[in-house]
């Protein structure tokens, strides 16, 4: 078994030699990144660029799909979808208020709300698929 996507909640200290070496190691899916500064990721979510690629700078054969998630913390409220409201519905320790169950009369409706907000931030009909360009 092989990786084929990475993920990292916390990426400082990433440098432009990250695109070589998740290549040279078989990640061909993409690099998912959690915490950016905050002025790139407005400026990205604004202009629909949260999905790039990102080309390393001295061998552009290991370029990398890369995908900035939109949530301002680590928190299900903050990283779950653009819509603040929508995210403690799908947060099953959420301590602000009252959760509403998933179950199976209401598993559809959900799942198209949260896809929904999911395809018109990232501009794709498949957005909760982990390979980022497939």
């Amino acid at each position: 078994m092989r990786p084929e996507t990475s993920w990292s909640i916390d990426p400082f200290g990433y440098s432009s030699t990250m695109p070589y070496l998740l290549s040279s190691s078989g990640v061909s899916g993409g690099l998912v990144l959690q915490r950016v500064h905050y002025a790139w990721k407005q400026y990205l979510g604004e202009h629909a660029l949260l999905d790039l690629i990102w080309i390393q700078d001295f061998d552009e054969k290991s370029e990398i799909p890369l995908r900035i998630q939109h949530g301002r913390s680590y928190s299900v409220t903050s990283s779950c979808g653009p819509y603040y409201k929508v995210c403690p519905e799908f947060d099953f320790n959420y301590l602000g208020g009252n959760t509403s169950r998933i179950n199976f009369s209401n598993l559809r409706k959900k799942a198209e709300v949260i896809s929904f907000f999911y395809i018109y931030l990232y501009l794709t009909l498949n957005p909760l698929h982990p390979k980022i360009f497939s």
